[in-house]
């Protein structure tokens, strides 16, 4: 029916993607159409809790206009909570889950090399990522017309960029840590850990001095769409993402190419 693996991965993944785009839209859009409500006190609320949480919520100034707020709030925290788990059961399902199921036995019994397959997964995989963010930027588009508040579309266009290289490289890592090693545990606590490391370390850097000097480990050292709003984007950052990306991306071929894998786990 399909003529390349990745042609099928994208058919296989068509319920995945609409229920993502379908819960990514919502939350985000649900949670920029709620600026109109809050706008007169959202700052003054923010701008009381603790040096420590701070650097979480970010800059409680930029919240007094809708395109700070879209970058601290709309897809800043907000996107965090849904781009990490979306990239990491993405990432799952076409390494690990493929090769405990036996789908990844099968294929490897075709005429087709084990570095083709991980990359039309690979590849599959970004163009997922691709489309949701790009539903996602049109969602906001409507949205911010809806509620008759003014954003630059360079501004959101820039934002969903980087938020889409963002999630790509969680993807990349959890798909290569799970083709390389063929272990959920090791796929999922890399990523996880990362993360959520990174938001301990943003937090404790601001009161811990010899932190500071370690900060450069944190992801949001290299992904903060609030930071954005007011800044172009950084050629080191999108050279740092991509980075990782595409070492995770030649670990995954590197060591798959040497393991034996089984008709059953």
């Amino acid at each position: 029916m399909f003529k390349s693996l990745f042609l099928k991965t994208l058919y296989d993944k068509r319920w995945f993607f609409v229920g993502w785009s379908l819960g990514t839209v919502a939350l985000l859009a649900l949670t920029a159409a709620f600026y109109p409500a809050i706008a007169d006190s959202i700052g003054d609320l923010l701008s009381s809790i603790p040096p420590a949480l701070a650097s979480i919520v970010g800059d409680s100034t930029a919240y007094n206009t809708y395109v700070g707020y879209i970058g601290s709030a709309v897809y800043g925290s907000r996107a965090e909570m849904i781009f990490v788990p979306l990239a990491i059961i993405l990432g799952l399902s076409l390494s690990v889950n493929e090769e405990l199921s036996g789908r990844m036995y099968q294929l490897l019994a075709q005429p087709v090399s084990r570095a083709k397959i991980i990359l039309q997964k690979w590849l599959a995989g970004f163009w997922l990522i691709v489309a949701i963010m790009t539903i996602t930027l049109i969602a906001m588009v409507v949205v911010s017309i809806a509620i008759a508040e003014t954003v630059p579309y360079s501004e959101l266009i820039k934002v969903s960029l980087m938020s889409g290289l963002f999630t790509f490289m969680v993807f990349s890592l959890t798909f290569g840590m799970g083709i390389a090693f063929g272990r959920r545990s090791i796929a999922i606590i890399v990523p996880v850990v990362w993360v959520m490391g990174s938001l301990l370390l943003d937090s404790f850097a601001t009161q811990i001095d010899w932190l500071k000097a370690v900060d450069w480990l944190s992801v949001h050292q290299y992904y903060s769409t609030a930071t954005l709003i007011k800044e172009p984007i950084a050629v080191e950052d999108v050279l740092v993402l991509s980075g990782i990306s595409l070492a995770s991306f030649m670990l995954a071929v590197a060591l798959f190419q040497r393991r034996d894998i089984r008709e059953t786990e």
